[in-house]
């Protein structure tokens, strides 16, 4: 799948969250590959959002939703979070860990 129809298939379905978009789109033989999960994370009192980004044939999309809830009473839509996916571009970050003596 290319990133333009990966991108216009999200924003047309009112997915309400990051689960429903990889159940819809990630999954199968010719799905774009997730590289990346719960980027940008963001919480709030009962729920928390993310961008999980996917791999196509021509690029990367990321997409914007609901990543979790905490709250057992309520559902995705609940929530009123729709996913928005757009175009993303790798960037490379250092980081840092503890050296070995």
């Amino acid at each position: 799948m290319k990133v333009a129809e990966l991108i216009e298939a999200i924003n047309s379905q009112g997915l309400n969250s990051l689960w429903e978009v990889h159940d819809t789109y990630g999954r199968g033989e010719n799905a774009p590959k997730r590289v990346a999960e719960g980027l940008s994370l963001d919480e709030y009192r009962w729920y928390s959002t993310a961008v999980n980004v996917y791999e196509c044939e021509d690029g990367y999309v990321g997409v914007y939703g609901a990543y979790q809830s905490f709250s057992e009473m309520q559902t995705w839509e609940d929530l009123d979070v729709i996913c928005e996916a757009s175009e993303y571009e790798p960037m490379q970050t250092t980081t840092y860990k503890p050296k070995k003596s």
